[in-house]
């Protein structure tokens, strides 16, 4: 994001870049052999000793469940997938949280669980299982994606099936060409008449019901009926936005193109052509940032939006970040330079309070005001998660830090 996002700058180290920064407090200090990490999720994080197998630590470092993976994702509704080479292929079971294996290393892909369901392929096919293991929905619910090239005039497509994951417990499903939802017994709650669907989030999804086209004209003169035999206009989407039940919540009537950007929250242009401006709008239909910026809001978590306004100069030095609150409401004027130098990378999103930002060569946090609340400092720096973030030291170390919005509570 920032600068590093659409342009090229010249880089500088950064000296005192923050006032009344706080001090890093370690969770797990550098240099207990771990040599990668994920987040942590319900607890735990998945952890590599020394590059060699996988297993998960506790947020002390310990640990709990043995490095004796090749590799496991996080934990989801108390379960983590792991993977072993079995008979010289990888296969794929989940455990819990005391590194029971609960369903055993039946499958040749997974993904992970969400509303206690997760879907998994086996035999060349996916389907979804539940804690136990047992099927509960088999591949009639898999989303299929067929890609056709066009050069070729469509002489050569690839199918490929594309596993979704639940969220707000219903299920996007792709029948034919429409959508609907399924919750997670497989009942259609919205059935598969939509034109163009997306993921629930907030509870609220958006959809497209029905499609609009150009209009005939009206009149028996020669040019009415050239006009009316010319092809019609490909349709217009218009879209709605439903709840978890199917309800029709609003129609956003002036939203020609439409992205949800989280927090219940979707970026809108009301135009279709190049020159168009982007504006936020709420699940209620309500705008709350009218079509004024050039670039797309780029995301909304913490209940920040955060907008990226390009400056004047080529090397975009004298650009700047906007944030505001879901109401819409600004906070922050936040230059990429001042006088210690400029930030131009960020993980585009704020987790806890906190936002990772790259400004010069390391990685430090700043706070919705464009404090930074935590130096650039590490070679790499993850999300806040569950009051913890990943970070790597300037000497390829791996620990973990404490969130100082929290402590300080």
């Amino acid at each position: 994001m920032f600068i590093k996002y659409f342009f090229i700058i010249i880089l500088f180290i950064l000296s005192g870049f923050a006032t009344n920064a706080q001090q890093v407090i370690y969770a797990i200090p550098p240099g207990k052999g771990i040599s990668s990490m994920s987040s942590f999720s319900e607890g735990l994080a998945k952890a590599k000793l020394h590059f060699e197998k996988t297993g998960f630590v506790d947020v002390n470092g310990k640990f709990v469940i043995e490095a004796i993976y090749e590799d496991a994702g996080s934990f989801h509704d108390g379960l983590a997938w792991v993977s072993k080479t079995i008979n010289n292929n990888v296969q794929y079971g989940f455990i819990n949280k005391k590194g029971n294996l609960v369903i055993p290393f039946l499958f040749d892909e997974v993904k992970d669980f969400s509303s206690n369901r997760a879907a998994v392929k086996k035999e060349g096919l996916w389907q979804y299982i539940n804690k136990s293991g047992k099927t509960v929905l088999n591949n009639s619910f898999i989303r299929i994606d067929t890609l056709i090239d066009k050069m070729y005039n469509g002489a050569y497509s690839e199918t490929n099936a594309n596993p979704a994951s639940f969220q707000n417990g219903l299920l996007l499903v792709h029948r034919g060409n429409r959508f609907g939802y399924a919750d997670t017994s497989g009942k259609m709650i919205v059935p598969p008449k939509l034109y163009m669907a997306k993921d629930f989030s907030d509870g609220a999804a958006l959809v497209v019901s029905d499609t609009v086209v150009s209009a005939q004209v009206l009149g028996n003169d020669t040019l009415s009926k050239i006009y009316n035999k010319l092809p019609s206009d490909p349709a217009m989407f218009k879209w709605s936005v439903i709840d978890t039940t199917g309800k029709l919540l609003c129609t956003l009537d002036s939203a020609k193109t439409i992205i949800d950007i989280g927090n219940g929250l979707s970026a809108f242009t009301n135009s279709d052509d190049y020159s168009a401006l982007w504006g936020v709008i709420n699940k209620s239909g309500k705008v709350i940032l009218a079509a004024q910026f050039e670039k797309q809001p780029i995301n909304c978590s913490d209940g920040i939006v955060l907008v990226q306004v390009d400056g004047q100069s080529g090397d975009n030095k004298d650009g700047y970040l906007l944030t505001f609150d879901t109401t819409g409401n600004k906070i922050a004027k936040i230059p990429f330079c001042n006088s210690n130098g400029c930030i131009y990378d960020s993980n585009l999103s704020y987790h806890e309070g906190l936002i990772a930002v790259k400004a010069g060569n390391n990685w430090g946090y700043m706070d919705k005001t464009g404090k930074m609340v935590i130096p650039p400092q590490f070679d790499t720096a993850l999300d806040f998660q569950e009051g913890l973030a990943i970070v790597v030291t300037a000497d390829s170390q791996v620990g973990v830090i404490k969130n100082p919005l929290k402590e300080n509570k």
